[in-house]
């Protein structure tokens, strides 16, 4: 769908949909299969192209809500809807428009869909999640599971930890929509209207702990964001958190979450979400 490149940190991993000076940008969004890490199909990122355009998934009015949203979704657990929307290409053609999932239309301002996803883990060998976000207002992204086996989808009891963009710019927020929430030392605020590409990577957990390294690429001017101050190599920003602050791990999760938001401090149009992919060490819940 865009291109494709071999992430600083992690040489021997091919992200689909990320920049390379060398491969062109597919016209047609697709992800060339032959160039895909063994083992994944293009059908493992969600980029929305074959959604149809309007409500993904309607509000519930509660905490837990059934999936019974468009394609698989679950109905929003929070104060608004998901929808469907077409977003337009950059110049540079980093990002492909298309399709994309966003928190509403204008007439939604001042609300926020959460939902999530079952059956989209890919196992690969690396705890990772990918995805595209437009810089406008609030959104999050991460794994769920299903904690107390009732088959809802529960944001308090169901979700892990969370990365994307919140009220202090790029950052992560604890399991379960915690209160606590982190934001990356430097350059934590982005562009109003510029695309973003977040690729994180996820280590196991060891003595009950877990490394996570984020990167961020702004899509829109074609440069990466320095997330460490030029304080370590390269732009990524490596963080460690205990297995209780992770929450829901990748290697148990059954699907992946998102929340978008409406409304913001940076401006008052519905957040964006595309090219979504979210892969496990080891297979996770059905």
């Amino acid at each position: 769908r865009s291109l494709l490149h071999a992430q600083p940190f992690c040489p021997l991993e091919i992200w689909p949909g990320s920049h390379s000076p060398v491969i062109a940008t597919p016209p047609d969004r697709s992800l060339p299969a032959l160039l895909m890490p063994a083992g994944i199909s293009k059908a493992d990122t969600i980029n929305f192209e074959d959604y149809t355009p309007g409500s993904l998934g309607e509000l519930n009015g509660t905490l837990t809500a059934p999936f019974t949203g468009a394609n698989g979704w679950s109905l929003s657990t929070s104060t608004g809807r998901g929808i469907i929307v077409t977003t337009a290409s950059t110049p540079n053609g980093e990002y492909a428009g298309g399709k994309a999932l966003s928190g509403g239309t204008a007439t939604d301002y001042g609300t926020t869909y959460i939902g999530g996803l079952k059956g989209i883990v890919a196992t690969t060998g690396k705890n990772a999640i990918t995805f595209d976000a437009q810089y406008l207002s609030g959104v999050g992204v991460g794994f769920f599971n299903d904690a107390n086996n009732n088959h809802f989808f529960d944001q308090s009891l169901d979700t892990g930890i969370m990365f994307g963009i919140n009220d202090n710019g790029f950052g992560y927020r604890h399991p379960g929509f915690g209160a606590t929430r982190f934001d990356a030392p430097f350059n934590a605020l982005g562009t109003i209207g510029s695309w973003y590409r977040f690729s994180v990577l996820i280590g196991e957990s060891i003595s009950n702990s877990r490394t996570i390294v984020m990167s961020i690429r702004n899509l829109t001017a074609g440069v990466e964001v320095d997330l460490n101050g030029g304080q370590t190599p390269g732009t990524a920003w490596s963080f460690s958190v205990t297995d209780a602050a992770f929450g829901v791990a990748p290697e148990d999760a059954m699907g992946g979450f998102v929340r978008i938001t409406t409304r913001g401090v940076y401006a008052s149009q519905p957040a964006k979400i595309d090219n979504l992919r979210f892969t496990a060490a080891t297979p996770g819940s059905p």
